[in-house]
């Protein structure tokens, strides 16, 4: 049972990418750039940003002074932006590249992304309530 449910993921996530666009009209690609090009702009710097930050500190710190694999550079973007799919996905590849505590410090790391993600988002939520600074959210009392 337990072989046919890893199957699964990779059969199921085909489903949903495959629908996401049924019985929608496909823009144009000035109309497609000028809606999603901000989010790629902004994709592509948090993305490239994270694989950046992340090596630097494993090159200039972690590498010299403590002897960590500098495959770990990786592992910010790979479990913030990925999440734990991505993180689960990589395991494999680490393993073969004889990092194989990279899989679990993926999945670690990606759970803190989440929690510190929703802490902090509630927070910022809140001083923004309390503040005035939202325009949608007003608070109440």
């Amino acid at each position: 049972m337990l072989d046919v449910w890893r199957t699964l993921p990779g059969l199921f996530i085909n489903v949903i990418f495959a629908t996401l666009f049924l019985g929608k009209k496909i823009p144009g690609i000035r109309e497609m750039w000028l809606i999603a090009g901000p989010q790629v702009a902004y994709g592509q710097t948090i993305a490239w940003g994270q694989y950046v930050f992340g090596i630097l500190v494993i090159i200039v710190v972690l590498s010299p002074v403590f002897g960590i694999d500098p495959m770990a550079g990786a592992l910010l973007e790979i479990s913030f932006e990925g999440g734990h799919g991505t993180a689960a996905g990589m395991a494999a590849t680490f393993e073969e590249l004889g990092f194989a505590e990279a899989g679990d410090l993926a999945l670690g790391l990606a759970t803190v992304g989440i929690l510190f993600g929703v802490v902090m988002g509630i927070l910022i939520l809140n001083y923004g309530v309390r503040t005035g600074k939202t325009e949608v959210l007003q608070r109440t009392s």
